[in-house]
C-alpha cells in the first residue's frame, strides 16, 4: 500500500477496479447483483457517500473489466466509523463468504484536483468513460503535467463527439485485494504470495461521454511525443 500524500481533507473519489478470480463458484450475474443489491446499498446506508457509478470495460480483455466509483465530498471520511461497518461477507458470496475470496478488488483512493466542464452539462448524461493515467519523466515537474492539460490536451478532448467533461485526480492510497484480506483478517501476510508491484500511476484523468461518443477521434487527442514524455496508462 502507498499512501502518497497524508492531507485527504477535500472531495475526491473512491475508484474500484474488479475482476472474478473463481468463477468455478460465482458468476458474473450473481457477482453485479452482490454490488447492486448487497454491497452498494451497504455503502450508501451506512457511509456519507450519497451515489455510485458502476461500469463495465467494453474490451472483453480488460484484466480488470469492472469498474465502481465513489463519489465523496470530503475523502477523509473513508476513516469514519460507517466504513468499519461495512458487511464483510453476503448470501451473495458462495457458502456466505467475503467477496474478496472470490474476486480481486484493487482500490484507489483519488483526490480531486481539476473539474473542466465546457459543455455544462449534468452528470446524468454520461453514458462512457475514458480513464487513463500518468507518471511524470525525470524531467518534467506537476507544473508541466497541469499546463500541458490547460493549454492544450483538454482543448483537443472536447472536440471528440459526445465529449462532457474530464475531472483530473491525485492518487492518495492505493490497496490491493491481498491488501484488503490482510486488512480484514480474511489472511495474514504469510498466507499471501508474493506479488509483482502494480502501483497505480500518480495522476489520473476520468474522461465522460455521452452517447455520440467517438473512440477513433479520443486517440487522437494526445501525440506520440507526448505519450512518452508522460507514460500514459491506460487504466
Amino acid at each position: 500500500m502507498n499512501m502518497a500524500d497524508p492531507t485527504l481533507n477535500g472531495p475526491g473519489i473512491i475508484y474500484v477496479r474488479s475482476k472474478l478470480v473463481r468463477t468455478d463458484v460465482l458468476d458474473e450475474e450473481t457477482y453485479i447483483k452482490w454490488y447492486e443489491k448487497d454491497h452498494i446499498p451497504d455503502i450508501l446506508e451506512k457511509t456519507p457517500i450519497k451515489s455510485a457509478f458502476r461500469f463495465s470495460n467494453v474490451d472483453p480483455k480488460a484484466d480488470r473489466p469492472y469498474l465502481l466509483m465513489y463519489p465523496m465530498e470530503n475523502l477523509a471520511a473513508i476513516h469514519g466509523e460507517g466504513f468499519k461497518m461495512l458487511n464483510i461477507n453476503s448470501d451473495f458470496m458462495p457458502d456466505k463468504g467475503a467477496p474478496y475470496d472470490y474476486a480481486d478488488l484493487d482500490f484507489r483512493d483519488y483526490k480531486l484536483i481539476q473539474k473542466y466542464n465546457p459543455t455544462g452539462n449534468s452528470e446524468g448524461k454520461t453514458k462512457f468513460i475514458a480513464t487513463g493515467g500518468f507518471e511524470l519523466d525525470s524531467a518534467l515537474t506537476e507544473q508541466n503535467l497541469h499546463d500541458w492539460y490547460n493549454q492544450e490536451h483538454l482543448e483537443r478532448l472536447s472536440e471528440v463527439p459526445g465529449y462532457l467533461r474530464t475531472t483530473r485526480y491525485r492518487l492518495m492510497h492505493h490497496s490491493t485485494n491481498a491488501d484488503t484480506r490482510v486488512m480484514l483478517r480474511l489472511a495474514t501476510k504469510d498466507d499471501i504470495p508474493a506479488q509483482e508491484d502494480d502501483e497505480p500511476p500518480t495522476w489520473h484523468a476520468i474522461h465522460e461521454f455521452d452517447e455520440a461518443f467517438n473512440k477513433d477521434s479520443l486517440g487522437k487527442t494526445i501525440d506520440e511525443e507526448n505519450l512518452q514524455r508522460y507514460h500514459e496508462a491506460g487504466i
